[in-house]
């Protein structure tokens, strides 16, 4: 794990974490997706901001730490940030706001989405036709419900990083 402190960490330190985090010989960070807090990813654009607009040396110069754009990584909106060890995939999590954990590096080739199953029975998705929904929705009609019971298996913990207050 790392410490981050949005007040005192600098872009220096990031990128120490980000190098040690990211060695290819031991973690090809590829596949990593940053799920953020608030307040990280404010810091992150605020980061990558100041670089582009305040250090620029002509058209020719590329940032070695800028916000590139955004783009969907597995159906979720992605903020792309340049650094130096390649492109990180950062998306705002909501629920880290308020936790001590400020940023997960999860290495998705390590990671699968798996349906839960116990006791013989597979809960992966099921198909409920007509359902009522007057008691849920207090509307007198019949819906098909779709359920679906799933979670993530990890695996090769080494491979996946926390950040912490």
């Amino acid at each position: 794990g790392y410490s981050l402190d949005t007040a005192t960490k600098t872009q220096d330190d990031f990128l120490d974490d980000l190098s040690s985090y990211l060695d290819p010989r031991y973690n090809n960070g590829m596949a990593t997706v940053f799920f953020v807090s608030t307040a990280v990813y404010n810091w992150l654009h605020k980061l990558g901001g100041y670089f582009n607009n305040n250090l620029s040396i002509g058209s020719n110069f590329r940032a070695d730490f800028a916000v590139m754009g955004k783009k969907k990584v597995m159906g979720l909106d992605a903020t792309t940030i340049s650094t130096v060890y390649g492109d990180m995939n950062v998306v705002r999590n909501i629920h880290l706001d308020g936790t001590n954990v400020k940023m997960l590096g999860i290495n998705m080739k390590y990671c699968a989405y798996r349906p839960l199953v116990g006791n013989g029975i597979n809960r992966d998705t099921s198909v409920y036709v007509g359902v009522q929904t007057l008691e849920n929705s207090g509307v007198d009609r019949r819906v098909d419900q779709i359920l679906t019971e799933a979670g993530m298996e990890w695996c090769c913990p080494e491979t996946h990083a926390v950040w912490t207050a």
